[in-house]
This record gives C-alpha cells, sequence and structure tokens, in this order.
C-alpha cells in the first residue's frame, strides 16, 4: 500500500499532471459557477412565476368582499363558491379558502374543501404555523402575507390576503399552492446540467494533459542533460531544436556543457598545482612576485581582506594591503622576519599580522614571495584587556587601601583621637574593606564566567509573579533597616500577572535585578519613583527599570557594561561601587540567552532593557 501511495504521490507531481489538473479543475470551477448561478436565477424564476400566480385579482377580491357581507350567510356561501369557481390559472392540487372575521370557513374553490364550509378554521387546517397566521391576519395583528413551508413532506406557498370594509376586516383569502412540481422541474434540470457538464470537463482533461506533454517532454530531456552535467558527462547534447524559449534554453545549455568540457581540461593544471600548495592552509596566503603582483591567494586571505579573489588576483600587494596608509613599504615587508603588524583593512575591525617568506632560485635570485596573514585580533584585544585589568584593579585596590593605611598610621602615633573619632576611623575602614571584599567577589565571580565554569541552575519561573517578589522584597528590606542605602522611593508597577514562563536561574537573574535596581535607587533624587515594566514583544518578554536619576551621557552608553567603566568615578566610589555590577549583569543575561541594554537622557533619567526567550507550554 505504501509503495502504491508513493507511486501516486510521483505521478502528481509531475509537471504535466499538475497542468492538466489545474487546467481542468479550472474548466471545472467555471462551469460549476456559471451551473450554480443559472440553476439560482431559474429557480428563482420558477418560485416567482408560482408566487404571481398565487394571487387574486381585485375583481375577485371585492366581489368576494360584497359576497361575505351579504346578511343571508347561506346565500354568501354560495356566492363565495360561485366567485372562486371564475377565478381562472388555478393549479390542479392549488387551493382557494376564503375565511370570514370570525374564522368560518365561507368557500373554497376545491371540492374536497368545499365540505368544511361553515366549519372553524381551527378544526379543518392542522398545520400550526398556518392557524396562527390566520389568527393574526383575523385579529388584526402583523401576520405573514407570503409563507413557504412543508406540510407532509410537501412544500407549499401560502398567500394571506385581507378583506376589509372601512378598516373593517370582514374576512380573509387563503391561498395554497402546492410547490411540489415546480421544486421536482428544478431537481431535473439540475440532474441534466451535471450530467451535460461531463463532456467538457473531459474534453478539457484531454486537450490540457496534451498541451502539458508538449511543454513537459522538452523540459525532462533538458533535465535529464543538466543530471548528467552535474555528474561530470559534459558530452551528453540535448537534440531539441524548437524555435521558442524552451529552444533557446536548450540550446545554451548545450553551450554551457561544451564550454565545461573545456574549462575543465584547462583548469586541471592549475587544479592540481595549487591544491598542493593551500590544501592545509587555515591562515591566509598570498603568492606574489619580485614586483609585488599577486598570483595566487587562498580563500581565507580573501576573507581576512574582505575581497573576493578577483579583487586581489592581478592587484599589487602594496595596495591590497595599504602599505603607504601604515608606512611600510614592499621591501621593507619583505626585510622584517618577524612580519608587520596591519589593522583595519577594508574598514574592518581587525588586526592581522602579515610575515613573508622569499622564493629564490638555485643561484639566489628572488623571483618573488609567500605572504601569510593571520588574524591577531583576538589575541591583541586579550592582551590590552590583560594591561588594562591590571591597571583598573590597581587602581580600584589602591585608593580604599590608601585610605585604610592613612586611618590606622593616625591611630599608630601615639596620640589616642576621641572614641568618636576612632569611631569614625573604623567605621570607614570597615567601609573600605567591605568594598574590596565586594571587589574581589566580583571579580572571582567574572573569572567563573570568563572560564565556562559558572553553574546555572535553571528552572521554568512566571517572571511577572517573580519580579513582583523581588521587588516586594526590597520593600521588605527597607522596612527591616537592611538597606544599603537611606533613599526614600516607591516602585510604581505598570505590569499585570500573567502567565509568562521562562528558563532562568532564579538567583542569578535575582543579582542582576539587584544590581539594576539599586542603581537605579543610588543615582535617583530621594523621594522619587522607579518604574517597572513587563511586556511581551513576539516570542520575548521585555523587563525595563525606569529611573529619574541623573542620567547616563550618549558617549559613555556604550561602555557602561564594561567592566570597571564608571560614569562618574568619585561618586561611584561614594556610593560604594566596585565598577563590575553591569558587566556581571549582562554575562548572567547573555548565560540565559537573552540581551541587556540601556537607553538615557541626561538629567531625566535612565531606563534598562533585559529581553528573555519566552518558554512555550
Amino acid at each position: 500500500m505504501k509503495e502504491l501511495f508513493a507511486k501516486i504521490k510521483i505521478f502528481v507531481n509531475l509537471v504535466h499532471i499538475k497542468i492538466a489538473l489545474i487546467f481542468t479543475l479550472v474548466t471545472l470551477t467555471t462551469i460549476g459557477i456559471f451551473g450554480i448561478i443559472f440553476i439560482g436565477q431559474l429557480q428563482n424564476q420558477m418560485i416567482d412565476s408560482v408566487k404571481e400566480q398565487a394571487f387574486v385579482s381585485e375583481d375577485t377580491r371585492k366581489q368576494l368582499l360584497a359576497n361575505l357581507i351579504n346578511p343571508n350567510e347561506k346565500s354568501g356561501n354560495s356566492e363565495v363558491n360561485s366567485t372562486l369557481s371564475t377565478v381562472t390559472g388555478i393549479g390542479s392540487n392549488d387551493s382557494i379558502i376564503v375565511i370570514d372575521g370570525r374564522g368560518i370557513i365561507r368557500g373554497a374553490n376545491s371540492i374536497n374543501m368545499k365540505q368544511n364550509v361553515t366549519l372553524k378554521y381551527t378544526s379543518v387546517l392542522k398545520t400550526k404555523n398556518i392557524i396562527k397566521n390566520i389568527s393574526k391576519a383575523i385579529s388584526n395583528k402583523k401576520f405573514k402575507e407570503e409563507m413557504q413551508l412543508k406540510v407532509n413532506g410537501n412544500p407549499y406557498f401560502i398567500s394571506t390576503a385581507r378583506l376589509k370594509e372601512n378598516d373593517k376586516i370582514i374576512g380573509i383569502i387563503l391561498y395554497v399552492a402546492d410547490m411540489s412540481a415546480t421544486y421536482e422541474n428544478i431537481s431535473n434540470i439540475t440532474k441534466l446540467f451535471i450530467g451535460s457538464m461531463l463532456i467538457p470537463i473531459l474534453a478539457a482533461a484531454g486537450v490540457s494533459f496534451m498541451i502539458s506533454r508538449w511543454f513537459s517532454n522538452p523540459i525532462e530531456n533538458i533535465s535529464n542533460q543538466t543530471k548528467q552535467l552535474i555528474n561530470g558527462h559534459y558530452q551528453v547534447l540535448n537534440s531539441i531544436n524548437s524555435n521558442d524559449e524552451i529552444g533557446n534554453l536548450a540550446k545554451n545549455i548545450n553551450e554551457l556543457s561544451v564550454s565545461l568540457m573545456q574549462e575543465k581540461s584547462n583548469s586541471q593544471f592549475e587544479r592540481d598545482r595549487l591544491d598542493s600548495l593551500l590544501s592545509n592552509m587555515t591562515d591566509g596566503v598570498i603568492s606574489v612576485d619580485r614586483n609585488g603582483k599577486v598570483l595566487v591567494v587562498n580563500i581565507t586571505a580573501g576573507e581576512l581582506l574582505n575581497l573576493i579573489e578577483d579583487d586581489i588576483v592581478d592587484k599589487q600587494i602594496q595596495d591590497i594591503l595599504k602599505l603607504e596608509d601604515n608606512k611600510i613599504s614592499f621591501r621593507e615587508l619583505l626585510e622584517k622576519p618577524k612580519g608587520i603588524i596591519l589593522k583595519n583593512i577594508e574598514n574592518q575591525n581587525l588586526v592581522l599580522k602579515v610575515t613573508s617568506s622569499l622564493i629564490r632560485r638555485k643561484s639566489g635570485f628572488i623571483t618573488g614571495a609567500v605572504l601569510v596573514i593571520r588574524d591577531v585580533t583576538l589575541e591583541t584585544k586579550l592582551e590590552l584587556e590583560q594591561k588594562n585589568f591590571v591597571s583598573n584593579v590597581s587602581h580600584e585596590l589602591r585608593t580604599p587601601l590608601t585610605s585604610v593605611n592613612s586611618y590606622i598610621e593616625t591611630l599608630q602615633d601615639g596620640k589616642m583621637p576621641p572614641v568618636k573619632i576612632v569611631r569614625q576611623f573604623l567605621n570607614v575602614a570597615h567601609n573600605e574593606t567591605q568594598r574590596m571584599i565586594r571587589m574581589i567577589n566580583d571579580l572571582l565571580e567574572l573569572s567563573r564566567i570568563d572560564q565556562k565554569t559558572l553553574k546555572l541552575e535553571k528552572e521554568f519561573i512566571n517572571i511577572s509573579r517573580y519580579i513582583d517578589h523581588i521587588l516586594n522584597r526590597f520593600d521588605i528590606i527597607v522596612e527591616q533597616g537592611n538597606a544599603e542605602h537611606d533613599k526614600k522611593y516607591n516602585f510604581v508597577k505598570k505590569y499585570k500577572i500573567s502567565n509568562i514562563f521562562v528558563d532562568i536561574d532564579p538567583d542569578r537573574f535575582m543579582q542582576v535585578m539587584d544590581n539594576i535596581i539599586n542603581n537605579a535607587i543610588k543615582y535617583s533624587p530621594n523621594g522619587s519613583a522607579i518604574t517597572v515594566d513587563i511586556k511581551k514583544i513576539d516570542d520575548k518578554v521585555r523587563i525595563s527599570i525606569i529611573d529619574k536619576g541623573l542620567g547616563i551621557p550618549k558617549k559613555d552608553i556604550k561602555n557602561i557594561f564594561n567592566r570597571f567603566y564608571r560614569v562618574d568615578k568619585a561618586r561611584a566610589r561614594k556610593q560604594g561601587g566596585s565598577g563590575l555590577g553591569l558587566a556581571i549583569s549582562k554575562e548572567v543575561v547573555e548565560a540565559l540567552n537573552g540581551t541587556i541594554w540601556a537607553e538615557s537622557s541626561e538629567g531625566k533619567g535612565t531606563t534598562m532593557f533585559i529581553e528573555l526567550p519566552i518558554v512555550k507550554q
């Protein structure tokens, strides 16, 4: 069975079968829409014809009104039947019934219904909808003049008209038209139309199949040829000779086959020579002649220089490496055994080291050189970061140590200051010691992150409830008098508790939020509001912490996540910061597959943003 389905799938996916099916479906759809419209209009016309037939003329109505007014009821009944016998155009199964204002049947056109004259209509008619409508018509209530319904499975059209004299209802005329024959005719016409559709559909399928085969045969031929080209059989040519677009495509592919066969022969020698030279090279390699003209280049060199092969080969190496911009000549490049360092070639933020090796003949004549290009950007960056790190750490530790040392020396002079001043000295020494401890802990934390040894205990967390917990925790710390600061503030929660879950380490993420919120409190005026918002952005959740503090200058925004970077160093040290909090926050957020950034207006405040991927439930 699976093989059968596979064969059917392959058959349906053939181009000529698709074209034939589409053409046939279009034909079927067109004829079907036409048939629906045609049959619908025909049905409406036939029903309208029945409605027009079920109409009693105005003269007949006046005559029936006069008959009902006759004080002699028996004579009036006879006159009603006589008047109804003069009505023409009535169907063989149609009935006209005249009922007076009391609900008494006074006359009818059919023999069966004439037997019910003088009887109450409710005892004769058994259909609830008809009885209800007659009752409304007699009692001067809103009624339906026309009704279509089924009685015992047969469709009927019911027309109800009042007979009035001076706005007084004397009686009604009930016209009951049997629509069985009408609907039977409509059904027969529909069946005939559906049957007649088979001929044009079969014709359309046959014609479309023939046309699609005419298109698909040359395409199959070209497809087979391209498969041969892929397999390296360039000698296979197609035999299509038509002058249309497909014929032109076939000729072009034949020419391509011949061209590829020639190119393969010409390039084989060059390929073998280059493969032996460059196959195992991971660095960029450029071969030049004795005048600096580039002869051969590998892919790695092009990537490092941000150039394609055509932009390098046959060009001067001095221009490619922009030696003049670095005040280095081609000769100096060849004479420096340790190589040279080049920066920002082709607007790339790369640091490249270029070393050269001369190519000599046995006679010692230099015929050219091979240049090896290595990307040393990371090495250079690490060296610079190492130097800056040592400098920053030394500076950050020297300041508190100098302060502590000066107080200790004062106490060692022999003259003991007052107890109050001693306590101040000890308090300052304690604060500076605590700052050094925090700095060392932060450095250890960053070290673990750099060495990829930071362990994350991830959990599925409802982020809105967790943020709410963190903010409530801050309030509790302040109430207990254990806050790191003595400022007053209030949180403005712009979010609602929702079922948004993230996969995070709750302890590490709380550390990030503590850093950001503490910064917002430290650098905001006393008594100001700190706004926290949570929004769903596509498949991520964005947390924003907005303060009304000093703000950050535009030039410093991009550096605030760097280690030891401070916008206002003096104020930051006074606040007790290590300059590592935002650096740690950035590393932790990125370890949680998130992003963190800041937006700020100097003098107006800062907004910190954190985006985390949402876990789909």
